[in-house]
């Protein structure tokens, strides 16, 4: 709720509020191994394997799983301002406030699957509160009709975190009506969340590995002394949380034009280059924690065939890794807007576009710079979701009183899989086809292991993830005053997502797609109506 005071000039703002998220989670048919064996060596109500069980007995040996997932936020602020000073531009304003908030995350499995006994039902789990308090003051100066500045600072100190103070300059000059250079300096800082510093952890499979113990000659994987299936192996990860992580910290400049050289048209272009510090990334040292299992597994033989031997080492159960603060990252583009807004006689057109472009996008690990514009990337430091150069947006609006129709073009462009600077979570480079699809973790390097393995790009995969294109369509009609109707259609011509063979997000199998850019094409058309009523 908010409150709104006008008192001696000053207006006054005061809110406050609390949001829940709850999620429930049901697993059914996860197998509970001890209950398993129980019920097998029952000698009264044995589990018949491939027959039917009563239901009690299959509860039993698959109990039900279930976790209840919660999210709060209560927040408070206020805040003041009036205008101070008379200047030939106008009147100078001053605001000034604080905020303070506090989060709790509460999300764990379910305690079959804590306990190791089963898995691929929850593979993470986040338990924290963070507590943020804020204060902020901004400036407002109209110094002539033609130059305008202002100038902002805030104040955030996080519980787990400390503080730190993040302040903003700008300028906005219009020599003329139709022309206008405007540009901002500023430094920003994000304190890492319950999930990075907190108590926290996540699982995941990632791409294949070579174990360099049991397969001592990678290059040859059939050698004699190698170890059968060591030299590409699917381990499974544990991802924790780094209680000595820095918040980053970043500079970031902008520089622009308005230009509107007629009175339906105008247009933007700014210029961005942002530097983070500290940046928070997975990554760092990754160790292997190996198992007690000596068992004889099969080992190449100089005559080429194979023999069961007890290995020196106990095969790798899994690798865990942490998050670090990345020493530095770099990016810079620009983003383009153009508009066209006209009444007719009878109707309103709008039409509007927008471009965005990412020149440089450089993530430096220690003395290894990562080139991510335009590539996936090395699949564990950025997150494996592809970064295109190029974003657009065109929408157009039809409108008459009472309706509006709307209907907007996406486009995402293409980006490659390889990175000639990059060294995989595996250690393994990513320069080619072939290294990009056998150690960046995605469906391919599972799908078709064999023939990756033995120096074969597949025919069905790709080296690079092509364009995406969707149109979406919006609709309003206003009944009255009070009451309209709206719905909107996503994807309405069904645009497929394009296949993405390298990221280990995405879904396995025979067509594997990128779930954070493309997951549109996955879901197909689809609509939403809603009615809204104002009283």
């Amino acid at each position: 709720m908010t409150w709104t005071v006008k008192t001696a000039g000053w207006n006054t703002e005061f809110s406050l509020g609390f949001t829940q998220v709850a999620l429930q989670l049901t697993g059914l048919n996860y197998v509970n191994p001890t209950n398993l064996q129980i019920a097998l060596n029952s000698t009264t109500t044995p589990f018949l394997v491939g027959q039917q069980n009563s239901a009690a007995l299959n509860n039993f040996v698959a109990p039900r799983l279930t976790t209840s997932d919660t999210s709060k936020l209560i927040f408070g602020h206020a805040g003041i301002g009036r205008d101070v000073l008379e200047l030939s531009g106008g009147q100078m304003a001053v605001a000034l406030g604080v905020d303070y908030f506090t989060r709790d995350q509460y999300a764990v499995a379910p305690a079959d699957i804590a306990n190791g006994l089963t898995n691929n039902f929850s593979n993470n789990f986040t338990v924290g509160k963070q507590r943020v308090a804020s204060a902020f003051g901004e400036l407002l100066a109209p110094i002539t009709k033609q130059l305008e500045l202002d100038a902002a600072v805030r104040y955030d100190h996080y519980n787990l975190s400390g503080g730190s103070a993040s302040p903003k300059i700008g300028f906005k000059y219009t020599p003329i009506p139709e022309f206008a250079i405007r540009g901002t300096a500023s430094k920003g800082f994000r304190a890492p969340g319950p999930a990075e510093n907190g108590q926290a952890g996540q699982t995941f499979f990632a791409g294949s590995a070579v174990d360099d113990k049991l397969c001592p000659k990678s290059a040859v994987p059939t050698a004699p002394g190698n170890f059968v299936g060591q030299c590409s192996v699917n381990v499974p990860g544990l991802q924790s949380t780094n209680a000595n992580l820095k918040p980053e910290t970043s500079k970031a400049f902008t520089l622009g034009l308005v230009i509107q050289p007629f009175r339906d048209v105008s247009a933007t272009f700014d210029f961005y280059s942002i530097e983070i510090n500290k940046q928070i990334v997975s990554g760092g040292t990754q160790n292997q924690v190996r198992g007690t299992n000596f068992t004889p597994i099969p080992q190449y033989q100089a005559d080429g065939t194979t023999k069961l031997v007890v290995p020196p080492f106990a095969p790798i159960g899994y690798t865990t890794i942490s998050y670090v603060n990345a020493n530095t990252t770099k990016t810079s583009g620009f983003d383009v807007g153009v508009q066209y807004d006209h009444k007719f006689d009878d109707f309103e057109f709008r039409s509007q576009a927008t471009w965005s472009y990412t020149n440089k996008y450089d993530l430096t690990i220690g003395t290894t710079t990562y080139h991510l514009a335009g590539a996936h990337g090395p699949f564990f430091y950025s997150g494996d979701t592809g970064n295109p150069k190029s974003r657009l947006q065109w929408s157009n609006s039809f409108g008459h009183g009472i309706w509006q129709i709307t209907g907007t073009a996406n486009y995402i462009s293409s980006f490659s899989i390889t990175d000639s600077s990059a060294i995989a979570f595996t250690g393994q480079p990513q320069d080619t086809c072939l290294s990009a699809l056998t150690n960046s973790g995605g469906a391919a390097s599972s799908d078709y292991n064999n023939a990756l393995a033995a120096g074969i790009v597949p025919q069905a995969t790709s080296c690079s993830v092509a364009h995406f294109l969707t149109f979406d369509l919006y609709g309003r009609v206003d009944v009255n005053k009070n009451l309209n109707f709206h719905g909107s259609v996503l994807n309405l011509f069904n645009a497929k997502a394009p296949l993405d063979w390298a990221t280990y997000g995405g879904a396995l199998g025979v067509a594997p797609w990128n779930p954070s850019l493309h997951s549109q094409g996955a879901i197909g058309p689809f609509i939403s109506l809603g009615v809204t009523y104002t009283f």
